[in-house]
């Protein structure tokens, strides 16, 4: 008969409910869509409720976006590549279970890679070849920028055969592109790249 419950009427009702909010920092970023199936891939087959909401790379619409999924009753909320201050994040932990995704908060539950290990696997991989100009597109203020720099630099310290060049990015492709468009168009452009994504 065509007929479908009304799921925000039977939340309201139920003393318990599953949905929860998805914020994502930035939808552009590649990476972003491997993470997103990991939420929505269960070995039951069951897909769970979700809400799902893009920051546009600012804080102030991740603010209204986490207003809205308050709003909705949410059971709890994943944030992934915040640009939210560690105090607002904690205070939202304290409202309701929350995870940050590729930052360490104190007192937050958080889902972290390796930033050090990586970037320093990078470098290793770079100097193998003996790369004589090498350049860093960093992900500026993003999480795991610092430590990713400071690991990747660490590596060719001591190598006064290289020369390093660092640029600020922003864990975009428009940043990416920027930096490269200044890196290729010097008398004397890298012949291996280190980029933040």
């Amino acid at each position: 008969m065509g007929y479908r419950p009304n799921l925000n009427a039977s939340r309201l009702a139920a003393k318990d409910f599953s949905t929860f909010g998805l914020l994502v920092s930035d939808l552009h970023n590649p990476i972003m869509a491997d993470i997103l199936d990991g939420f929505v891939m269960t070995d039951d087959g069951d897909i769970p409720d979700t809400y799902l909401a893009s920051g546009f790379n600012s804080a102030k619409t991740e603010r209204a976006m986490i207003e809205s999924f308050l709003s909705h009753r949410v059971k709890g909320v994943v944030l992934l590549g915040s640009l939210l201050p560690d105090d607002e994040i904690r205070k939202l932990a304290q409202q309701l279970p929350t995870v940050a995704v590729g930052r360490s908060i104190d007192s937050v539950d958080c889902v972290l890679v390796d930033d050090a290990l990586g970037a320093r696997l990078a470098a290793a991989h770079i100097k193998k070849p003996r790369h004589t100009h090498v350049a860093h597109i960093d992900g500026g203020d993003g999480a795991g920028a610092a430590q990713r720099k400071t690991a990747f630099l660490n590596v060719f310290e001591s190598n006064d055969a290289v020369d390093l060049t660092v640029l600020k990015g922003d864990y975009t492709q428009e940043g990416g592109y920027r930096c490269a468009r200044v890196l290729f168009s010097g008398p004397r452009p890298p012949s291996a790249i280190f980029a933040c994504k």
